[in-house]
Order: structure tokens, then sequence, then C-alpha cells
């Protein structure tokens, strides 16, 4: 059985009254019986019952010639319009149709290189976007869930996203309620990301240029004693901090910010600040105390070991002391005494 011999037997039937018109047509062949059986009427009866069959039979034969191939093919009454509209009905029989709408399946899957049905159609003039989307959700790689969002972003070392756990769910949501792809959702996000560092980067580098200038400023003002005076803000900074209870960790990282290793200034306005409290307390030089604080002294000893040290250099015959009642400066001398008696009592917290 060839695939005609099939389209026929399976999608083609025959009218319900072919049969019945054949039927007919014999019948009329047979007239003359029938007339002798009606009883008598001899030539005009056998005439009558011929013609009668006759027009009978002819008339039911044009009514099966009357349907077109698709009016009787077994198709749903969708399909069987979907046929006329696109015109196959217009092939001469049903393989004909059948070859045309194969034709034109293969001419486009050529063009457009896929198959029609993976055809991604656009959204139409005032369509909502969001709606269109949702119906091509996985052709475009919407996520399900707000959940799906993947955000595989490219930050620097050490960078830090600068948004929370909240925030970020708080976007996930908005993004899956409009129905925006992954892909999309992640490009935005870096976006976010590239711009906060651009505006961090440009804070840094105006605070670096801010910093530079009022280094520049501050050391032709000081001149010569620009060593010194740094060296005092240091000083201040640390018998302030220590008073107030600030471990030595937190304020030697202060300490760092206020000078560079380098000997440079590191926070100019932090070191000015410090500089003008220094004054307010008393002497200010680059190796001396500040006895306006109780002893007097730097500070920066919070150990016995370190205190040993330190009231070893002051002892020391050459030392600070030693310089202080050389020159006649009781008010140093007063300060290096007060400093070792704090130093003493370090020391004795040892043993």
């Amino acid at each position: 059985m060839n695939y005609q011999q099939w389209i026929r037997e399976n999608l083609l039937r025959a009218p319900d009254d072919e049969g019945a018109g054949g039927s007919s047509g014999a019948g009329g062949a047979d007239a003359p019986g029938g007339a002798a059986d009606q009883g008598g009427a001899a030539g005009q009866g056998g005439a009558a019952g011929q013609e009668g069959a006759a027009d009978q039979g002819g008339a039911a034969g044009q009514e099966g010639a009357a349907q077109e191939w698709y009016e009787v093919v077994a198709l749903s009454d969708d399909a069987r319009n979907h046929l006329v509209n696109s015109g196959y009905h217009k092939s001469e029989s049903v393989e004909a149709a059948l070859q045309r709408a194969l034709d034109g399946e293969m001419a486009a899957t050529n063009k457009l290189g896929i198959p029609a049905d993976q055809v991604l159609r656009l959204p139409g003039q005032g369509e909502d976007m969001a709606a269109w989307r949702a119906k091509n959700a996985s052709v475009l790689g919407v996520p399900e869930t707000p959940a799906g969002y993947t955000f595989k972003l490219e930050l620097q070392e050490g960078e830090q996203l600068a948004w929370n756990e909240d925030e970020q769910a708080a976007a996930m949501e908005k993004f899956h309620a409009i129905k925006m792809p992954d892909e999309v959702a992640t490009a935005a996000m870096q976006m976010y990301v590239d711009h906060q560092r651009s505006i961090r980067d440009d804070m840094v580098r105006e605070q670096q240029r801010l910093n530079t200038a009022l280094s520049q400023k501050l050391t032709a003002e000081w001149g010569g004693q620009a060593a010194g005076k740094m060296a005092a803000a240091v000083r201040a900074f640390h018998t302030i901090a220590e008073q107030a209870g600030i471990p030595e960790e937190s304020r030697l990282g202060v300490q760092s910010k206020m000078m560079a290793k380098d000997g440079g200034i590191e926070d100019v306005q932090l070191v000015m600040m410090f500089s003008k409290v220094a004054e307010v307390l008393g002497e200010e030089t680059e190796t001396g105390t500040l006895p306006g604080l109780p002893g007097g002294r730097i500070g920066a000893v919070s150990n016995p070991t370190d205190a040993k040290a330190r009231k070893a250099q002051i002892m020391d015959p050459g030392g600070e002391l030693a310089q202080a009642q050389q020159n006649k400066d009781q008010s140093k001398v007063d300060a290096l005494r007060g400093e070792m008696r704090d130093l003493n009592k370090i020391i004795a917290g040892s043993k």
C-alpha cells in the first residue's frame, strides 16, 4: 500500500448516500421487472419505473460529485477552516495539498534556521511587556522564582558588595515581578557595582589630592619645626587616648594615619588638630613631654618591660633628665620626674 492509498482509505470517506445512488441506478436498469410486479400497467408502468429510477440514480450521482476532497477528509472543524483560509483547498487533491504544506514548512525552516514553532513572536504594539516576557520566560532565561537570579558579578579583590541581603532580596523580587531575564538582571547589578566603585575611587582620589595640598601648606607654614610639631601632635594624641582607656593597638592604628612610614603626614587634618591640642597642653618639641597632663608623659608605655626601658633612657647620664638639669629647665625636670613615678608604678605592678 502506498501513501496515496493510505490517505484515501484513512482520511477520505465516501458520501453517505453514494451507495443509495448506485442502487437507484441499478433499480432503473431493472425497471421492466419492477413494472411487471406492480400488476399490469404494461408499457407505461415499466417506462415510468425506469425513468423514475434513472432520475433518482442520476440525482444521487450528481450530489456525490458536488463535494470537494477537503469537504470529505476526516478533519476537525478548526483544521478544515484553517485549510480553506490558507488556500490549500485549491489544490487538486489531498496529496497536492499535503505537498504544498510540507514545501512551505521546509522553506520556512531553511530561511529561519529553526523550526517554525520555535520562532519567538515579537510583542505587539501596546502589549504588556511583562506579560509577554512571562509567556516566553523559558526562552528568555527568566527564572521561575526570585531566588533563581544568579548575580554572577565581577568584583575586585577584597571588594565588598554595596548592598546587604535584604536589599538583594528586594531587587530579586522586583526583577522577577517584571520578568527580567537573569542575564539582564546580572548586567544591571554589575552596572550598579561599577558605579559605586567609581564613586568610591573618586572620593579616595579627591581625599588624596586635598591631603597633599594641606600637607604642602602645613609643611610650608611650619618650616624647620615641622618634625617637632608632628611628633608633639602624636604625643598629644597618645596621652589623651591612654587617659580615655583606648588600647595601645588601637592607638598605634590611629598614629599610622597621622604619620606615614616615610615620615610624611598621612592624615593632615588629624595632625593639625592634635598639634593644636599639644599647644594647649604644654611643651611642643620633638622630644619633649606634655606636662599639662597627669604624669606629663607620652603615655605610650603600658607594660613593665617598656617602662624599665623608658626609665633607663631618662636616667641615662646623657639622657633627657641630665640635659634638662644641665639647662636648668625645671619644668622639664618636673615632667620627667612625674613620668618616672608613673613608670615605677608600672614596674611595681609586675612584682
